[in-house]
């Protein structure tokens, strides 16, 4: 019998073999929102081949990035020597680092891999090495909307693709152990640890409206930064022990007033939501 970690690590070192490691152009708004600046000292959680922790770097900033896969670890630390990567556990972030020994943590698209009865344990170990007032910032895919169950037919009714039994969302992915489906939920969680929310972005991904204009050509006149937007997934920026300003917070629909508002993408927001 194979455990649920040897399992991962395996799955990824297929994954990250192939190369297929995050796009961080999708995450430039990350490095903005975390205020990066030589001196600070960050960890990446679930750090993958280390795209996001070469990013961060990159601003001065001390990074460490930790991941399940050694397959990750090695191949990210060869990458990317400016960074350190080291392989351990989320929920054993105790064994490695200090309380309070990072001005922020990074949990980029990792959560929904934790199983759901270790998803407090994980929350509780960031919170340990976040210093007061540090900033955690956590990306999610929200799993509970239309664009899902959209995706979920696409790939398997029209692409055909295999999924799993044991796949609980669009992505097919056999490592997502949880369905994250209610965000004011997850919140929740964190605030359970002292993390309180200081903002949130919830962006959507509307494929069919995207293909189909595609075939049109009608939007390759728009910024590449627009389309990005369409991004599935929330990301969530959370302060240790201070409450930011909460009129942004309570806004999940903030990510609209980025863009040059229109009627159509209000009723859109208001449809998907």
């Amino acid at each position: 019998m194979v455990d649920r970690e040897s399992y991962q690590a395996s799955y990824y070192q297929l994954r990250y073999a192939a190369d297929t490691g995050l796009d961080i152009r999708n995450y430039d708004f990350f490095l903005e929102l975390l205020n990066l600046k030589p001196g600070k000292r960050v960890l990446d959680v679930g750090s993958g081949l280390g795209v996001l922790a070469a990013a961060m770097s990159s601003y001065g900033a001390e990074v460490v990035g930790v991941d399940v896969s050694p397959f990750a670890v090695k191949e990210a630390q060869k990458r990317y020597p400016e960074a350190r990567f080291v392989l351990l556990n989320g929920t054993h972030l105790d064994r490695e680092f200090q309380s309070g020994s990072f001005d922020a943590l990074t949990c980029v698209q990792v959560l929904e891999h934790i199983p759901l009865g270790e998803v407090d344990s994980f929350i509780s170990q960031m919170a340990k090495c976040l210093r007061e007032g540090g900033h955690l910032l956590v990306s999610v895919p929200i799993t509970d909307n239309l664009s899902d169950r959209w995706l979920v037919f696409r790939n398997q009714y029209l692409r055909g693709d295999y999924r799993p039994p044991t796949a609980i969302d669009s992505s097919f992915d056999p490592t997502h152990l949880w369905r994250i489906g209610d965000l004011n939920l997850l919140i929740d969680r964190f605030r359970m640890y002292s993390l309180e929310v200081e903002r949130v972005r919830k962006l959507y991904y509307v494929p069919w409206i995207l293909d189909r204009l595609n075939w049109g050509r009608l939007i390759s006149f728009l910024p590449v930064c627009w389309l990005e937007q369409f991004l599935k997934g929330a990301t969530v920026l959370f302060r240790k022990g201070a409450v930011g300003e909460m009129t942004q917070t309570v806004q999940f629909s903030a990510f609209w007033s980025d863009l040059p508002g229109t009627s159509g993408l209000a009723c859109l927001k208001k449809l998907l939501a």
